[in-house]
């Protein structure tokens, strides 16, 4: 494995994590569906519906899998913050001027790393980034590739650095 480089500009940590696992299980389904599908409806009265309904889950099949691949599931430091991307399209931006801390903390799959935001501060729902509504912090619902303790020194170093110049 590549080394990273913490300390640059743009810092981009795809998404290690295997809970989206059951993803490429539910594109395996469909993938099988639609197979199964076109051999029993081939001689149909309708082999035109046939071939749409087929043609619909495979392009479903690709999205699934598209969606939980690594490039798709992304956190990204930046100076003037961090971006999450779940699924390729979901996700969000958090200023480090909104955030209070980040630590290393327990979550509930495990270590991961909690971002407290200042007192007031909305970001308002963002996937990949759940607020834990009895403990009032965010926690990362992936895993980037680094220790929880690392990833959230990283990003302390970087919310220092953009809030006390």
């Amino acid at each position: 494995m590549t080394p990273i480089d913490l300390t640059a500009p743009r810092v981009r940590l795809d998404a290690v994590d295997i809970r989206r696992v059951p993803m490429l299980g539910i594109a395996v389904g469909i993938a099988v569906a639609a197979t199964i599908l076109s051999i029993i409806e081939r001689d149909g009265a309708t082999p035109w519906l046939t071939g749409v309904m087929v043609g619909v889950m495979w392009i479903a099949v690709v999205l699934a899998v598209l969606s939980v691949m690594p490039f798709a599931n992304a956190l990204m430091l930046r100076d003037d913050g961090f971006r999450v991307r779940v699924m390729g399209v979901l996700g969000g931006f958090v200023p480090w001027s909104k955030v209070a801390s980040v630590e290393a903390g327990e979550g509930w799959a495990g270590a991961t790393v909690a971002v407290h935001l200042v007192e007031g501060a909305d970001i308002g729902p963002i996937p990949g980034l759940p607020r834990d509504p009895t403990l009032g912090i965010h926690t990362f619902t992936d895993s980037y590739g680094l220790d929880p303790e690392e990833l959230a020194q990283a990003m302390e170093r970087r919310r220092r650095a953009a809030t006390h110049p």
